[in-house]
């Protein structure tokens, strides 16, 4: 599918020989900007000759070029093109939402043979935008057989037996620890399950 993209003009009263562009910030969230810098060496011989410099983005939804400065405005891949003459420079962006928060509960309990999915909040600034992959790790490193619990990486706990664990979440550049602990299967719990089994 075609791709619409956005130009921005600009005029030097002179004829480029070399250009080398530069940003003044590197943009990484939505909300950030930078200005396009430009160093131009330039031929006075022919100074009446006009040279056309535009600013193309691949995706205003994205990336937004007001004058000289670029905006990251939504989540997503796009390229600002910078050309002069037969030159030039492209600057290619992943944009992400800032992570302002995860919001779990610092302390999880499960029982033994339990299996339970970590369903952490991520709190995005400005509020609402789509947020990044979560990734989830065990803090501590033991032999697998070791562990309290067994962590796959959508985020699903199962309690193996009693004990305690530090569960990792990230997303973005914020993390969170949550401590997990396993606590003995009740007879309750066991007698529910016996009956499940049976029934089944």
């Amino acid at each position: 599918m075609n791709q619409h993209i956005f130009t921005k003009k600009h005029y030097f009263t002179s004829k480029l020989n070399k250009s080398f562009i530069t940003l003044d910030n590197d943009i990484k969230y939505v909300g950030e900007s930078a200005k396009i810098n430009s160093e131009v060496q330039v031929d006075y011989d022919k100074f009446k000759e006009k040279q056309l410099v535009t600013y193309e983005s691949s995706n205003e939804n994205i990336i937004k070029i007001e004058g000289n400065v670029v905006e990251a405005v939504g989540v997503g891949k796009a390229s600002l093109y910078i050309k002069a003459g037969d030159k030039e420079t492209v600057f290619d962006y992943n944009i992400q939402a800032k992570i302002a928060k995860i919001s779990i509960p610092s302390t999880i309990k499960i029982a033994q043979n339990e299996t339970k999915k970590l369903n952490p909040k991520i709190i995005t600034e400005p509020k609402g935008l789509k947020h990044g992959k979560i990734k989830y790790e065990l803090v501590d490193r033991k032999v697998t057989i070791d562990y309290a619990i067994s962590l796959s990486k959508d985020g699903t706990i199962t309690g193996s037996k009693e004990g305690t664990e530090k569960v990792r979440i990230t997303c973005g550049d914020k993390q969170k620890i949550v401590t997990i602990k396993v606590e003995k299967e009740s007879i309750i719990d066991k007698i529910i399950k016996n009956i499940m089994v049976n029934y089944e």
